[in-house]
């Protein structure tokens, strides 16, 4: 048996697992690239690997740009025979995907052809997915179409928050890495052509997207929250002009109240609860005014009956 010789490219969460995974398989890679520090921002999720790979001996190149010239020539060099890019937004161009042997893997965090696309896990909680899971694949010209490498899947009960997803990822990734790897020093090459008539497809999410609309039922808006909680930017809305970041919440039932959309009328335990659409309720567990970034402050720091999502 022999192992490959695998680049690695990423930033990430999940980039940590394939590194970890890799290690732990005796197959580390070759080369890890990754983001400078400056540039960290692009990643709200964002990990600094750098320290990780020098405990096992990885080398690490930072770059912003796989498709450069410099990235091509030490890939060339390196001779790999198979690259993984998990965690990594931009897009690899041909001449960076024609270097390895075998061909590109990527991660995407759903159950393929299902949900291609861009923000997977976010979209994963809005829809109320109940069976997710995770895709190694091999990278073709499309959107997450190339054949499947290998999958696993883990069943939802539909109150995960972000980080719970997120977990269950870490898990599912670490227990697809040891599996492929040993496959492809077997000399195999699993590949599953996707049944491309069942795909669906995911738009990008950007943090705009995550300000609240009262007039919306409560678990909808519930389901928002989870989906934007940290590490996202979070689910956001107003109170007197001054944005509020809503961290955790729950649907509760006031019916015997009368209330405007996006009013606060109530407390639960000093907890503030807004009246949403169609007469339901949503109880705000954590937030945090947003230019306060104080991760302390207490839900009852609303008082009164106020009215949320007006910008004045």
């Amino acid at each position: 048996m022999t192992n490959p010789r695998i680049v690695l490219v990423g930033a990430v969460w999940s980039t940590e697992i394939a590194l970890r995974g890799l290690a732990d398989a005796g197959c580390p890679p070759v080369l890890l690239i990754t983001l400078p520090l400056q540039k960290s921002h692009w990643h709200s999720d964002f990990v600094d690997l750098e320290p990780i790979a020098q405990s096992i001996g990885v080398r690490t190149l930072r770059v912003d740009d796989v498709n450069s010239a410099d990235v091509i020539a030490a890939m060339t060099e390196l001779q790999p025979d198979l690259v993984m890019v998990i965690g990594w937004s931009r897009l690899c161009g041909a001449e960076f995907l024609a270097v390895p042997g075998l061909g590109t893997l990527g991660y995407h965090p759903t159950l393929l052809p299902k949900m291609r696309g861009r923000a997977a896990l976010a979209w994963t909680i809005i829809l109320d997915v109940r069976k997710s899971g995770g895709s190694l694949f091999w990278i073709d010209d499309g959107v997450d179409s190339g054949p499947i490498a290998i999958q696993r899947s883990f069943e939802l009960g539909g109150r995960e928050t972000l980080p719970d997803l997120i977990e269950l990822q870490k898990q599912a990734l670490a227990d697809m890495i040891p599996a492929l790897i040993e496959q492809l020093s077997r000399g195999e090459k699993p590949a599953t052509v996707q049944d491309h008539s069942q795909a669906t497809y995911l738009a990008v999410r950007r943090p705009a997207d995550g300000e609240i609309d009262w007039s919306r039922p409560a678990d909808e808006i519930e389901r928002l929250v989870r989906s934007a909680s940290r590490p996202y930017p979070g689910a956001f809305t107003y109170l007197k002009g001054r944005k509020l970041l809503v961290w955790s919440a729950k649907t509760a039932d006031y019916s015997n109240w009368q209330a405007q959309i996006g009013q606060v009328f109530t407390y639960e335990d000093g907890a503030p609860v807004v009246r949403c659409g169609g007469g339901t309720d949503l109880l705000i567990t954590e937030l945090e005014f947003a230019e306060a970034r104080d991760p302390s402050t207490p839900a009852s720091t609303i008082t009164g009956q106020p009215r949320l999502g007006l910008r004045k």
